[in-house]
């Protein structure tokens, strides 16, 4: 073997680089793969510095380079080899001058001695001198000779090719010549050997330095690990500080508010005990009268509460300052009350809110603060919101002065008891005590009761009290004291986003959602568990739903068809994901393990940071699990999401955006970007993540073809939008990326297409689908039609015509009309009937006279090349039906219908009309719910069971049976064929035999419905047409 190592080096030292190469392919056959030999060999062809790559790219692309050129590049070539053929030949013959010198010297004995007594010293002097050309006769004979040997055949062939200045045939070699060169190895191995006691020396320097460090580095340690201790003691010390502070400042309001009472009790004392006599006659008068008839109840009530009771507008404000103190007094306004209240308007009956409060917390009597309470909410039979208000702020005073204890037992209760009323405004109120008054009860008792009354809460019918529930909950997390409770608070909280509502969800994500986090940071909680359940929801919802294709080795098995409320499911916790990425940034940022400024938290991210924890074994928790666990689950939650759902794609690109904005440029380049091209499999950027991260993101290289094409339908769009889109992005050449991956498939398909690629194509498309990468698409597209390959061009007209229906008039007037002139006026035909689709589609999508007329120029061209594919081509164009693919008019006529039907919803219809018009026109907006707002979806479906009279599916199933022919007529154009209008529809033809009393009673029926539909038929079939007409 260490002959075999001699020949290895001596070969590539003396750039004999064919006989290396066809000894390593001998080796390998001959078994022996594992040596050092093969594995020197191997890494010698395999490194770029040697063989550069756009060598390699030049020689590869010598197929495509045309006739001419290598014409000229031959003609170069031969004219150098005569060159160097007339340099070798003088080459040659100072090689002979010099044998022959050298032969003259060997015949001298003399000479010859004294040469042999210097060659040791010559030897030992001399390092790196060349070897002379006898010498290198004589090496080569001895490596021919033991390839020879060694059955090395091809090999030594080849090496006799090489070394073609030198007969290797000869045998009249000096044989004792490799016997020096061994010496004088051995000499210069005995010379270097001294050279080891001063590293030896250093490696003992460095050892004691490295002790020094590591002490340094204990000790260092320990002191974070004290700090740290202290921190947290801290920590605790001030919160425990706060609370107590907070206690005594609600003491001393308490005590302030009794003070200002008392003081204001004895500066009126003395002209309450002067009328106090005639008070309790007048207020006795007052409840006879009222026992007696109605007159004489409102006499007493205008003289005994505006007179007496009352006083001016000031004390009706404050309750505290017209309190009376006397027992009998409070006895008496407790009688009259309930007299009172059902004589005044109702609007004004939050006037006695303060004469109420009044007697509640003064009255001595349990079951008679019973009775007044419950009339305090049952004071208003409806409550507007600013009514409520007032009930509430009533109910807070009250609770500030009876305390919690009193609070607890008699007010909330009385509250509690509206929860199952039949009136909304009644559970709204209940919903708001939970919130507004959880501040004035037990820590124990909002924990548990006042919980429990909100989980029912979001259970209720009206989605009114189930947003109240939500923002009364986000109130109540505040005051919990720990996150005993967070268990029960999550599963409510994925209630709420999982609610039909829209302003339920937009609710809970603006107010409850935060107030969450707030709470789980204040009390120190893993962001990680919210997150993990959130991640489990989603795909439990996803996986749920069925797959796209039956046949499990297909790509499509492992899509997932999304229904209407799966797939508003998904997007509501996706939001919610995008919401909590500032948090994970935050909980990254604390737990970065470098020491960073409070000032300038940026530095966490910076590229020294991350490349020293990435190329170390540091510790870093959140950006560790972001890295191994959140982005490889998102991976596969993206696998299991069919290109078909456009809106969630779009909603997971704003997440990937979001991740860029907060976390910074340097953890996008380093870390999201490598992990992406990973999961299409690109793993050259792997190595941005250090051993520890990559080993478990290698993992997400497809590994199957099903795997790959798996990865470019739903990973690819991705991450061309949101991981290699993102603005401004100096350091990626995503023009030339997406370039070479239009030319890679195309070498790889053969003849490329929509039917072949079609992952690439919607991959395309939806990258497309963004204004802001038009420009970086234009200039792909160029490029492509610039290129001299044929498929190539065929593959930029596919591409064109997937970006017309997203371009502006200005980009297709300017860059892909021309580009289109351009490839249509190639010569190969192929090219120029691959342009025909894409004409037509922008015919379709722009009425531009000057586009127009390009067109037509053009259109009139292909007629005149005769072919039957250029004529097929172009009628298939010109009688095409518009597409109905601009998505933004189809969502803005849906939204007019929507608000006229909910305008009509407020008038008197006739049943006929609703029958008929209506409800038809309400089921053909929810046939297509993707065009249609949450909000207005909701209204129609509700309109939908109030006109159908409760009997949604049986209405349903006649309604469309019985009125096919007006469906087919406007409907089934409502959204999409807008070929149909009502001058080519027919009326349907029944099969069965029509008697005279039928004709009779059906021209009856007729002339009745004529009369009952009126203007509202024929106003809403002409809005129909004319929508169709116009599309």
């Amino acid at each position: 073997m260490e002959i075999v190592d001699g020949v290895v080096d001596f070969l590539l030292r003396e750039r004999y680089l064919l006989s290396a190469f066809e000894l390593l392919h001998e080796l390998i056959e001959n078994g022996m793969e594992d040596s050092e030999a093969v594995s020197k060999l191997s890494q010698f062809f395999a490194d770029p510095a040697v063989f550069p790559s756009d060598q390699l790219l030049h020689v590869q692309n010598l197929q495509e380079t045309d006739s001419k050129k290598i014409m000229e590049e031959k003609a170069a070539a031969l004219e150098r080899v005569a060159v160097l053929e007339y340099e070798l030949r003088l080459a040659q013959e100072d090689v002979k001058t010099l044998q022959m010198k050298l032969e003259a010297r060997s015949q001298d004995p003399s000479q010859v001695q004294s040469n042999s007594d210097q060659l040791p010293q010559a030897i030992s002097s001399r390092t790196q001198d060349q070897i002379g050309l006898h010498e290198r006769k004589d090496l080569n004979g001895a490596v021919k000779d033991y390839l020879v040997s060694a059955g090395y055949k091809l090999t030594a062939m080849t090496f006799c090719e090489e070394a073609d200045d030198q007969v290797l045939d000869d045998s009249g070699r000096v044989p004792n010549a490799l016997q020096k060169y061994y010496r004088a190895y051995h000499t210069s191995e005995h010379e270097t050997v001294p050279s080891e006691e001063p590293s030896s020396a250093q490696c003992d320097e460095l050892a004691e330095m490295r002790d020094i460090y590591e002490k340094e580095k204990d000790l260092l340690k320990g002191s974070l690990k004290n700090a740290e201790a202290e921190a947290t003691r801290s920590a605790t010390t001030v919160h425990e500080l706060r609370e107590a502070l907070k206690q005594v400042s609600e003491e001393l309001d308490a005590s302030r508010a009794e003070i200002v009472s008392l003081k204001s009790l004895q500066e009126r004392y003395q002209s309450l005990e002067a009328d106090l006599d005639n008070e309790k006659v007048i207020s006795t008068v007052e409840t006879e009268d009222a026992l007696k008839s109605r007159e004489t109840v409102e006499q007493s009530e205008e003289s005994h509460e505006h007179q007496e009771l009352h006083g001016n507008p000031s004390d009706r404000e404050s309750p505290e300052v017209s309190q009376p103190q006397d027992p009998e007094t409070i006895h008496i306004l407790a009688e009259a009350l309930p007299n009172i209240v059902p004589y005044v308007l109702i609007n004004h009956r939050e006037e006695l809110l303060p004469l109420m409060i009044c007697a509640i917390g003064r009255h001595p009597d349990g079951n008679v603060r019973d009775s007044l309470t419950h009339i305090l909410f049952n004071l208003i039979k409806r409550p507007d919101e600013n009514q409520r208000r007032i009930i509430m702020d009533a109910c807070i005073s009250l609770s500030t002065s009876i305390g919690d204890i009193r609070t607890e037992n008699e007010l909330l209760p009385q509250c509690w008891e509206q929860i199952n009323h039949n009136y909304e405004e009644r559970r709204l109120l209940v919903a708001q005590s939970c919130g507004e008054l959880g501040g004035f009860v037990r820590s124990d008792m909002r924990s548990s009761l006042i919980l429990s009354i909100l989980e029912q809460l979001i259970e209720d019918p009206a989605p009114v009290v189930r947003e109240a529930a939500s923002t009364n909950l986000a109130k109540l997390l505040p005051l919990f004291p720990n996150t005993d409770k967070y268990t029960k608070v999550e599963k409510m909280m994925f209630h709420l986003l999982s609610d039909s509502s829209a302003q339920v969800v937009e609710t809970t994500l603006k107010a409850l959602v935060p107030a969450v986090v707030t709470w789980t940071r204040c009390l120190r909680y893993s962001m990680k568990q919210l997150v993990q359940a959130l991640f489990g929801r989603m795909l439990t919802i996803v996986q749920r739903c069925p797959p796209v294709s039956g046949v499990e080795t297909s790509s499509d098995s492992q899509l997932r068809i999304l229904r209407e409320r799966e797939g508003w499911n998904v997007e509501v916790l996706l939001r919610m994901l995008i919401q909590l990425v500032p948090d994970l940034r935050y909980a990254c940022v604390h737990s970065c393990p470098f020491p960073i400024s409070e000032s300038d938290q940026t530095l966490a991210f910076s590229p020294e940071n991350l490349t020293q924890h990435l190329q170390s074994s540091t510790r870093w928790e959140y950006f560790d699990w972001l890295a191994m666990d959140f982005f490889p689950i998102l991976l596969k939650l993206l696998s299991m999401i069919s290109p078909k759902e456009e809106a969630l794609r779009k909603i997971i690109c704003q997440l990937l955006l979001r991740f860029n904005d907060c976390f910074g440029s340097h953890f996008h380049t380093m870390v999201l970007r490598p992990i992406f091209l990973t999961a299409v499999g690109d793993d050259s950027l792997l190595h941005f993540l250090g051993s520890n991260i990559s080993n478990r993101i290698e993992g997400l290289k497809p590994q199957t073809e099903t795997a790959q094409t798996l990865a470019f339908k739903c990973i690819l769009p991705l991450l061309l939008v949101g991981v290699l889109g993102i603005p401004n992005a100096l350091d990626f050449d995503l023009q030339g990326f997406i370039k070479n991956l239009i030319l890679d498939s195309s070498l790889k398909h053969g003849s490329w297409s929509c039917v072949r690629t079609p992952e690439l194509v919607e991959a395309i498309r939806f990258f497309c689908s963004y204004d802001r990468h038009h420009e970086v698409m234009t200039g792909v597209l160029w490029e492509l039609v610039v290129n001299s390959n044929v498929s190539v061009k065929v593959h930029a007209a596919l591409l064109l015509r997937e970006m017309v229906p997203y371009a502006s008039t200005q980009l297709v007037s300017k860059q892909l009309l021309p580009a289109l002139v351009t490839l249509g006026s190639d010569t190969n035909l192929e090219v120029r009937h691959t342009t025909i689709p894409a004409y037509g589609i922008i015919a379709q999508h722009f009425q531009d006279e000057m586009v127009s007329e390009k067109i037509r120029v053009q259109m009139d061209a292909f007629l005149d090349d005769g072919s039957n594919e250029a004529i097929s081509g172009v009628l298939v164009v010109l009688t095409a039906s518009p597409m109905g693919t601009n998505v933004a008019r189809r969502r803005e006529r849906a939204d007019v219908f929507c608000e006229a039907i909910r305008s009509l919803d407020a008038t008197d219809l006739s049943p006929t009309s609703i029958r008929e018009l209506l409800l038809p026109t309400i089921q053909n907006l929810l046939r297509d719910p993707e065009l249609l707002d949450p909000a207005h979806k909701e209204a129609l479906e509700v309109i939908m069971r109030e006109r159908s009279g409760g009997k949604f599916e049986a209405i349903t199933k006649v309604v469309m049976g019985a009125h096919l022919n007006m469906s087919s007529m406007a409907m089934t154009s409502f959204f999409g064929d807008p070929m149909a209008s009502p001058t080519t529809s027919k009326p349907a033809v029944s099969s069965e035999p029509s008697s005279p009393s039928n004709i009779q009673q059906a021209s009856t029926a007729a002339q009745q419905q004529d009369q009952q539909e009126g203007v509202l038929k024929r106003m809403m079939r002409t809005n129909f047409w004319r929508n169709d007409n116009a599309s």
